[in-house]
């Protein structure tokens, strides 16, 4: 057990950065690389340390550490948990990172069961919205899809499959290209989309900020520029942000492998930086990798995370 101290010294990219990602996802959720051929990948890209941060399960954990010792990679046993909270008067969802948690806890398996019940509701609601709008798509299809983690990319993937389904997007949004994964986000499922679902019944943040902490990890605010809403997305205001330090938050993902529609300029890092700093919280780096491939996000690479 590491003291939240020792966690923080730990995760420090400033310091690593180059060796470490500490936010990847495998096909124990919604990525399209197994646990093992991630820890390849890591290897093939030089970094010496990755934490798997699945969305809402640790079923990867144990061929991921397996795999890792075999390759030589250490592998951060991790999750990434799925939020809600007020910001700027709406209800937004916001998702906090558990970096070094204990990932056989019965309570944490808990947690998982009762967020799947959940991703099954929003997704049939986002399915029916989607063949309202004339797209060929089916819950049946969405979970071969799932792989048994439902999400919003399982839909994506799923639509995308229909060639009639790319052709009417290419005309509804008047692409110049044919769809792609990302796509389907930027106009259809993200945040202020016309199928995006935000899960009013997700856990308070406050209360993820106590369970990681309890079961000895790290809680990290995730992609601060990334928090979704019904009306779009959000950026957490700096004074959220010294709320959440306030009641446990000790992490602040300051490098993060933004779109190209969210600019990040260094100024405005540094800005992120200087906060973390003046809040005493542990400074991380994740570049959100799901994968590679026509159905994976295309901009997000292993290890390809912004540098100080």
């Amino acid at each position: 057990m590491h003291s939240i101290s020792e966690l923080k010294a730990h995760f420090n990219y400033p310091a690593l950065a180059g060796k470490v990602d500490w936010h990847v996802h495998s096909t124990a959720s919604d990525g399209l690389d197994s646990p093992t051929q991630l820890i390849r990948l890591a290897k093939k890209a030089g970094l010496k340390e990755i934490a798997l941060t699945d969305h809402d399960t640790v079923e990867g954990v144990a061929e991921a550490l397996a795999a890792g010792k075999k390759l030589g990679v250490r592998v951060v046993p991790g999750v990434e948990l799925s939020v809600r909270d007020n910001l700027r008067g709406r209800q937004a969802g916001i998702h906090v990172l558990a970096l070094n948690i204990n990932h056989h806890s019965p309570e944490l398996r808990k947690w998982f069961a009762s967020r799947e019940r959940e991703r099954v509701k929003s997704a049939e609601k986002s399915v029916r919205l989607l063949q309202s709008f004339g797209y060929t798509l089916s819950m049946r299809e969405v979970h071969n899809f799932a792989k048994g983690r439902m999400g919003r990319p399982a839909i994506a993937r799923a639509l995308l499959s229909h060639q009639e389904n790319r052709a009417l997007m290419k005309r509804s949004f008047k692409l110049s290209h044919e769809p792609i994964f990302h796509d389907v986000f930027e106009c259809l499922l993200g945040g202020g989309r016309p199928a995006y679902i935000l899960k009013n019944d997700s856990p308070n943040i406050l209360f993820a900020f106590r369970l990681v902490r309890k079961l000895g990890g790290l809680p990290v605010l995730a992609h601060p520029l990334l928090c979704e809403s019904p009306q779009g997305t959000i950026s957490l205001p700096f004074s959220k942000m010294r709320e959440y330090a306030r009641a446990g938050c000790a992490g602040l993902e300051v490098y993060y492998t933004y779109p190209e529609e969210f600019p990040y300029p260094r100024s405005l890092r540094e800005r992120w930086l200087k906060l973390a700093r003046e809040l005493n919280l542990a400074v991380t780096g994740g570049s959100d990798y799901h994968g590679k491939g026509a159905l994976a996000i295309p901009y997000l690479k292993i290890g390809r995370i912004p540098y100080p």
